[in-house]
């Protein structure tokens, strides 16, 4: 197995991707008092608002990770 085979299927990305799919299930607050937060709109938008943002980012450096090589070495070899 390469090094680039071993790039391409990490845990760490299983777990992370994993992880915010359990946080966005909505088993967690099913029955919960609705409250408010600022601009008078319930606490749980403002969660998943915040989850949505840790989603993007880490797709953002997901992205990087496995596309970036992939990209420079199209760029630095030699077209025929």
């Amino acid at each position: 197995m390469t090094a680039n085979e071993k790039r391409r299927f990490p845990w760490g990305w299983t777990l992370l991707f994993g992880v915010v799919f359990a946080l966005s299930m909505d088993f967690w607050w099913w029955d919960g008092p609705v409250t408010f937060g600022p601009l008078t709109l319930p606490r749980w938008i403002y969660y998943f608002v915040l989850l949505q943002f840790g989603f993007a980012v880490a797709v953002h450096f997901f992205g990087t990770a496995y596309w970036r090589s992939e990209t420079l070495d199209d760029e630095e070899s030699p077209e025929t």
